[in-house]
Parts: C-alpha cells; sequence; structure tokens
C-alpha cells in the first residue's frame, strides 16, 4: 500500500464510530461465574477459541490491545462487547446451551482482515 494511502485505509476502518464505542450498556459481572479472558488486537482475537461449560454463567473480560475500535461478538448468542482502544470491559453471560458459534469483530473490514473464532459451549452431560 502507497504510504500516502494508509491514513485513508485506517481512517475507513475506524470512521463510523461514535467518540464512546465502548461506553454501551454492557451485563454486568456475575457473582462465582466462570472467568474468560480475550484480548483484541490489531486485527486478531486470541485466544481464538473461548470454550465455556453449558449451563454455567461466564465473566467475559475483553482487552483491546490495538489502534483501532474493536468488538468481541457472538451473533447467534446475541453477545457483543464494544471496546475502544486501550480499554478493558467485562460483560456478565448467562448460561449458554452447547454448540460451537462463530466469533468476530463486527467493525466494517476487521473480519475480513482475520478478526475471526470460535465460542464453544461444551455439554457437561
Amino acid at each position: 500500500m502507497h504510504p500516502g494511502n494508509m491514513g485513508g485505509h485506517m481512517g475507513g476502518m475506524m470512521g463510523g464510530y461514535p467518540d464512546d464505542f465502548g461506553s454501551a450498556d454492557v451485563p454486568p459481572a456475575i457473582a462465582d461465574a466462570t472467568e474468560i479472558a480475550v484480548t483484541l488486537g490489531d486485527f486478531s482475537i486470541s485466544p481464538s477459541e473461548v470454550v465455556v461449560e453449558e449451563g454455567r454463567p461466564t465473566n467475559i473480560t475483553v482487552t483491546n490491545e490495538g489502534a483501532a475500535p474493536h468488538d468481541f461478538t457472538v451473533p447467534d448468542l446475541g453477545i457483543q462487547i464494544q471496546v475502544a482502544p486501550g480499554d478493558t470491559v467485562t460483560a456478565g453471560i448467562g448460561p449458554q446451551v452447547a454448540g460451537t458459534y462463530d466469533t468476530l469483530c463486527t467493525v466494517p473490514g476487521h473480519e475480513s482482515l482475520g478478526m475471526v473464532g470460535r465460542f464453544t459451549v461444551q455439554s457437561t452431560g
């Protein structure tokens, strides 16, 4: 990419998001829940697979180490945790049904740059 175009390219990936990105209401942490940590970078989700137990509530702590806004989204479970650059957000997630679900960052262009993964809810039976 031509150096003169980098600013416009990054602006397109970060543009369109309000200054309060990441301050959306998130479910509060749940007492005695399983604790999971996820790190978002430019442009990665680590770990790429999150594993939780079926029927157990989970607190997901998401840290954005990148320079761009990111989110940790599990569309099929209705989970979306927005995190501004340099911030950390913890959300309490109620018990889920066993299965394997796709995760991604829904900021335009980030999924195609590799911000994808899996969210596996393991059966306890």
